[in-house]
């Protein structure tokens, strides 16, 4: 009988997803709000208020660093600034991506400079207000799946921001089973670039692997981050190239790929009568270099023509 809520946002993921699929302008916020109502009638528990003067005398510039530690503040300013980093330049390329301004994740994002410095600036200034780090979330695709991809979505959702401050009682009283389908639909969505990542390959595979695992399962951001940076550096050191080179020689025994392969391929000069050029069977003449000099020259096979030896 308790879990009557999480069939509600089962119910409200499936009637997102649907809208979403048929492309339905709105089909996020009509979802939202239908699993919020019915929650609300459920419980009895209707916003008692819906607007509100803001306030900001309980928390502006209320700097106490007194307790200061090093060895626990640093620590955590580190990770802050690891999180932050990579969430927001990951983010960034990922909405990129989906937004269609760029195709691969080894390309510049148009403006991504400076998306980081509005980043860093509303950072240091929602500090001054007791407020967590303005960072570029993933909730953003919400705003692209509904067609925005230039500046106006960014100026339009932040004067929408604003002027919720004002309706805090009733955007505060939304159950979280009312918001947890939308952020599903985006997580299934982002996955579509995780198939960028070089599976078949272990030094990258296992750490992506690792971070994308560890941050739902270890509930942090900051733990994936960090076990997926020791990992990438371990396995970086522990599969060098001088480390292949060690096994090859030490299981097989011999240097043969330090052996050069070196070909000489006679070119006709520019200009020169057809009966100085090479016929149908004409073949290159190729030699082996290997540790003792140019070994064996021999002729590579052309069209009609047969091998012979020099």
């Amino acid at each position: 009988a308790d879990s009557w809520p999480i069939w509600l946002s089962l119910g409200g993921l499936m009637v997102v997803g649907t809208l979403s699929h048929y492309n339905v302008k709105g089909g996020i916020l009509i979802g939202v709000v239908l699993v919020a109502v019915i929650y609300w009638g459920a419980t009895s528990s209707f916003p008692s208020s819906i607007v509100a003067v803001p306030a900001l005398e309980g928390s502006w510039l209320k700097f106490d660093i007194s307790d200061f530690s090093p060895s626990v503040g640093l620590p955590a300013i580190a990770t802050f600034l690891l999180v932050a980093l990579f969430d927001c330049s990951g983010c960034l390329v990922g909405l990129s991506m989906k937004a269609g301004l760029i195709t691969n994740v080894a390309e510049s994002v148009p403006g991504g400079t400076w998306a980081l410095v509005a980043s860093g600036i509303g950072t240091m200034i929602a500090a001054c207000t007791g407020c967590s780090p303005i960072i570029i979330a993933v909730e953003c695709t919400a705003g692209i799946l509904e067609g925005g991809k230039t500046g106006l979505t960014a100026l339009t959702a932040a004067f929408l921001f604003a002027v919720s401050l004002f309706f805090s009682p009733l955007f505060g009283a939304v159950p979280v089973i009312a918001s947890a389908p939308v952020l599903i639909l985006i997580g299934s969505m982002m996955m579509r670039e995780v198939g960028q990542i070089e599976w078949a390959e272990t030094r990258v595979a296992l750490p992506a692997f690792l971070t994308i695992s560890l941050m739902p399962l270890s509930h942090s951001i900051s733990n994936g981050v960090w076990f997926g940076l020791g990992s990438t550096i371990l396995i970086g050191l522990s599969t060098n190239k001088f480390w292949d080179r060690m096994f090859k020689l030490c299981g097989d025994g011999e240097e043969e790929e330090h052996n050069a392969h070196v070909s000489f391929r006679v070119m006709t000069p520019t200009g020169s009568s057809p009966a100085a050029r090479p016929g149908p069977g004409f073949r290159a003449p190729i030699f082996t270099q290997s540790r003792g000099g140019l070994s064996g020259g021999r002729y590579g096979r052309g069209r009609g023509g047969s091998g012979e030896e020099g």
